[in-house]
């Protein structure tokens, strides 16, 4: 809430209490990030998810937030890693597999990024798959028209990650 509020200083406090108060949890560890990211701390939010991948190297989640904050860093390649293994580590999940189809497109591998949005297709006639994983990979793929549709549809559904679509720095 504190987040999506653009109440970053907040959130930061409030994630790093929740990470005293139970430190051993990823998605704590995970989230603490996340607030960073947010607030434009990529270099602490990229040293917070490389402690995690330390720790635990499968936890697919951290892995994927660590490949933008790679991106806002600069470094594609790294990115590029960390969404693959985000992708392979979580058997397909459609969220690391925007992740990985965005990181596609902003490196320049639009082919590739085209690839995960047929794979999203094929995904989609079998399991639920939000609009807004679509609308992440055409963002990267600077298709604004087809982005901001696949957000509509998101928004119509009452999709849970639209409530932070102002401040996500990938929109």
């Amino acid at each position: 809430f504190l987040e999506t509020m653009g109440r970053y200083d907040e959130a930061i406090d409030q994630a790093e209490e929740a990470q005293r108060s139970d430190p051993y949890s990823l998605i704590i560890k995970t989230s603490l990030g996340s607030a960073l990211f947010y607030s434009g701390k990529y270099d602490e939010a990229v040293k917070q998810w490389e402690n995690i991948r330390k720790s635990n190297p499968h936890f697919f989640v951290a892995r994927g937030w660590l490949g933008l904050g790679y991106l806002k860093q600069g470094r594609p390649n790294q990115a590029l890693q960390e969404f693959e293994t985000a992708a392979e580590l979580s058997e397909g999940n459609a969220n690391s597999l925007a992740f990985l189809g965005y990181g596609y497109a902003q490196s320049g591998k639009t082919a590739k990024a085209y690839q995960i949005l047929r794979v999203l297709g094929q995904k989609a006639k079998k399991e639920y798959v939000s609009p807004y994983q679509f609308a992440m990979v055409y963002t990267g793929l600077g298709k604004k028209n087809l982005a901001i549709e696949y957000l509509q549809k998101a928004f119509q559904e009452h999709y849970t990650l639209m409530v932070g679509v102002n401040i996500d720095p990938l929109f």
